[in-house]
């Protein structure tokens, strides 16, 4: 997994374990998923960045395990 994937993962399951102390359950992947979006639309409109559909995926999938493993216990 190139390393720019393997940044975006990590970030999607930091930031799950943060917001799922403060929001309800599903919020909280839902709130991974908007930061994420973010992300990638602040790259294609400063053009700072390269805007990635798979970029978004993977922060998400980062958050996933999490999501889970909460819903499961």
């Amino acid at each position: 997994m190139p390393i720019d994937k393997q940044y975006h993962f990590i970030a999607g399951f930091l930031i799950y374990l943060i917001a799922q102390f403060f929001v309800p359950l599903g919020y909280d992947i839902a709130i991974v998923a908007a930061v994420g979006t973010a992300k990638e639309v602040d790259d294609y409109l400063t053009k700072k960045g390269t805007p990635d559909i798979n970029d978004l995926l993977y922060t998400i999938y980062g958050a996933l395990p999490l999501f889970i493993l909460k819903i499961l216990f």
